[in-house]
């Protein structure tokens, strides 16, 4: 299901499914809310796949720049070249002229079974994470703009 805005363009939407097959289910949810113009604002998700579940809310940074079908064929064009160094060259130059969103908070349930909350930066570099792990400890580190933490608390 799309979501439209009054002009009629895509504005968001929710997608869903599930299967079982070989005794193993796996499924699909995702809601999202768009920037005008552009993608994914706000994003609630949820999969499992291969006895693996995930569950978030997605904060995202829409860039400027308006998706136009012009933008959209020169992704084509750039996913139809043969992988290697072109191929690279085509998408860095595609994404500093076209930058992508910028996943800035995400709280959720991981696949190896913790939940955590990250906080990231303008250019999305984690820069502080909330965790409880599997076993029930938590911790929280702060990040500097390498990923390196500088400060940590943890119940060990």
């Amino acid at each position: 299901m799309l979501f439209v805005n009054d002009e009629g363009t895509e504005d968001g939407g929710l997608i869903y499914g599930g299967s079982a097959e070989n005794g193993r289910a796996s499924s699909f949810s995702h809601l999202s809310f768009d920037q005008y113009d552009q993608d994914q604002t706000i994003v609630i998700g949820t999969s499992l796949s291969g006895g693996q579940r995930q569950a978030a809310i997605q904060l995202n940074d829409a860039p400027e720049t308006p998706i136009t079908p012009a933008l959209i064929a020169e992704a084509e064009r750039i996913k139809a070249m043969p992988h290697g160094p072109q191929r690279g060259a085509a998408w860095a130059a595609y994404l500093k002229k076209y930058p992508a969103l910028t996943a800035r908070a995400e709280f959720g349930r991981n696949a190896d079974g913790s939940v955590g909350l990250v906080l990231r930066d303008k250019e999305g570099r984690s820069r502080l994470v909330i965790r409880v792990g599997t076993d029930g400890r938590p911790s929280i580190n702060l990040l500097d703009e390498h990923g390196s933490v500088v400060k940590g608390i943890s119940s060990e």
